[in-house]
């Protein structure tokens, strides 16, 4: 055994280069999923400047409300939770292209892309809440909802996206592999070196 064998730092790879690896490894994983949310687009090569305007509702004569989208080209609506009264209206106006304003459930929204400059609006007129997303950039987070209504009943509740909760399960699962194998490695050992005779 030479000197390099004793002190752990040979030529061959070590419990701690290993874990290091891994863990570099499950950290670009984790930035390439999120970098993946991001790229996009309508998929046709188009590149459509809306810089109109389109409304839906019948135009009650209540308060506008209005809902950045992609404000800064962050991929979030900001406000991301609005709340406003039955015959308020909701203005979204695109601070940034490729996004859109598609209900989880309804007859109401924006499906097309636009890009920046577009202004989207609609008029509530029934007490609900209605949730909507961007749909490429949704497992990024870009979701929304109108709460329409005093909303005076009960607690509030906070509630978590789904592309957190996958995040979040996909970093546990990261974590526990490198655990898994940190423990494999200290119990068994991880330099394998020229047996000694």
């Amino acid at each position: 055994m030479n000197e390099g064998d004793r002190d752990g730092r040979g030529d061959d790879i070590g419990r701690r280069a290993f874990l290091r690896t891994a863990t570099g490894a499950a950290a670009a994983a984790g930035a390439a999923g999120t970098g993946a949310a991001q790229e996009g687009g309508n998929g046709s090569g188009e590149n459509r400047s809306g810089g109109g305007n389109a409304s839906g509702g019948d135009g009650g004569g209540g308060a506008t409300t209005t809902v950045q989208v992609g404000p800064d080209g962050q991929l979030v609506f900001e406000p991301e939770e609005v709340q406003v009264e039955p015959g308020d209206t909701v203005e979204w106006v695109w601070e940034s292209g490729g996004h859109n304003v598609v209900p989880e459930s309804g007859e109401w929204g924006h499906e097309s892309l636009e890009n920046a400059g577009f202004t989207y609006s609609h008029t509530f007129g029934e007490a609900a809440s209605f949730e909507y997303v961007c749909e490429p950039h949704a497992s990024a987070g870009m979701v929304g909802s109108v709460i329409v209504g005093s909303g005076g009943g009960g607690g509030s509740s906070t509630v978590l996206p789904n592309s957190a909760k996958s995040l979040g399960v996909a970093a546990m699962a990261a974590m526990m592999s490198t655990l898994g194998l940190a423990y494999f490695f200290i119990r068994y050992g991880g330099d394998y070196g020229q047996p000694t005779e």
